[in-house]
């Protein structure tokens, strides 16, 4: 492919190969991947450092793989690779070592269990940054609280791949989808112990889980050990994309139980998709997500953060009259199809800004 723009765009991604599945890109690095394809496509020399070492799909997108998770050593590898432009993912500490690097840097924060890095980090973040990008405007709010410099903030919102998350129609039923990590803080105890509990009254749902402890480097098997215990529910572990959505064509809800006392949602990629594809959402109180999903308008919301508050919602949710249950879907989807954008447009406004601070 012969390159046309002035433009050489190095993704920075913090994590691991492993997010890559055999079958495909997957959801832990498909922010950037979906950015860098577009880039591709329109002539940009762009790839994509991931600081990981166990996959080598790229879905025609050039992965190079980080010879070192020390953030000297990657600074170190990035300067050899002489990239102009350089779009670092959660990631502040690089940009003390790349200070004297001559590259135009966007840090971006996909979530706020960096917080306390971005406080480390914000004087390196408001001197050497170009631009920061935030997914949501309360996430931009976190980062004015960290004191960032209003001159640097940037919002854009995450995309969903529109060929793949496609809406669908299918009547209501009891299967439920979760896709995240399986930890404390994304509420993993409390989804275990509901659907025990919904077990045990007889009540006949289902769960498909995808996601593993492995997703935040993880160890140990505590919630998928507990989890493959009970018949009501289906570990799928880390999957890609098609598979997710696949499932989310047959689910009729996607539940999110973050636990908001460990952990501030800024922007649910799941939720969005789900949303989209006319799967209905039940979350918790956590960050953004009740100003996203407004209880018994466009999804559910349960807001006493206890096994039983959530079984009684689930309660509430399948015994609820069919033609309100079909108006709060008509909502949602109306309200996706106007307000969840594409990865196109999402690297169409990074590209907004790369124009701006390289002048």
């Amino acid at each position: 492919m012969a390159f046309i723009n002035r433009y050489k765009i190095l993704f920075v991604d913090r994590c691991d190969g492993r997010y890559i599945s055999s079958e495909g890109i997957g959801r832990w690095l498909n922010s950037s991947w979906h950015i860098c394809r577009f880039f591709r496509k329109n002539k940009y020399q762009t790839a994509i450092l991931s600081s990981g070492n166990n996959s080598n799909y790229s879905g025609g997108i050039k992965l190079i793989h980080a010879t070192s998770n020390d953030p000297e050593n990657i600074a170190i590898q990035i300067k050899k690779l002489h990239y102009n432009i350089l779009i670092i993912s959660s990631w502040p500490e690089l940009l003390y070592f790349l200070k004297d690097h001559n590259s135009k840097k966007i840090i971006v924060f996909r979530g706020m269990r960096n917080r306390d890095r971005v406080l480390q980090f914000r004087n390196v973040i408001n001197k050497h940054a170009d631009a920061v990008v935030a997914v949501s405007s309360i996430q931009a709010s976190l980062l004015r609280k960290c004191r960032i410099e209003e001159r640097l903030i940037e919002i854009i919102p995450n995309g969903i791949d529109h060929k793949i998350f496609k809406p669908k129609k299918h009547k209501i039923n009891n299967l439920f989808i979760y896709i995240g990590a399986l930890s404390k803080d994304k509420g993993s105890d409390l989804l275990f112990k509901c659907f025990y509990l919904l077990h045990k009254q007889g009540i006949r749902i289902k769960l498909i889980i995808c996601g593993s402890e492995k997703i935040y480097g993880l160890k140990g098997n505590f919630f998928s050990d507990r989890f493959k215990k009970l018949p009501n529910i289906t570990l799928k572990g880390l999957v890609s994309q098609r598979v997710v959505a696949n499932i989310m064509k047959k689910a009729s809800f996607c539940i999110l139980p973050t636990n908001p006392s460990l952990i501030f949602e800024t922007f649910s990629k799941s939720i969005h998709e789900a949303m989209y594809m006319g799967c209905l959402p039940i979350v918790s109180t956590s960050g953004n997500l009740p100003d996203v999903i407004k209880d018994g308008i466009n999804g559910f919301v349960f807001k006493n953060y206890t096994e039983k508050g959530l079984v009684k919602k689930i309660r509430e949710i399948l015994y609820m009259d069919k033609s309100q249950i079909n108006k709060i879907k008509s909502n949602m989807i109306k309200i996706a199809k106007k307000e969840i954008i594409d990865w196109s447009v999402v690297a169409k406004k990074f590209l907004k800004i790369i124009d701006k601070i390289s002048k």
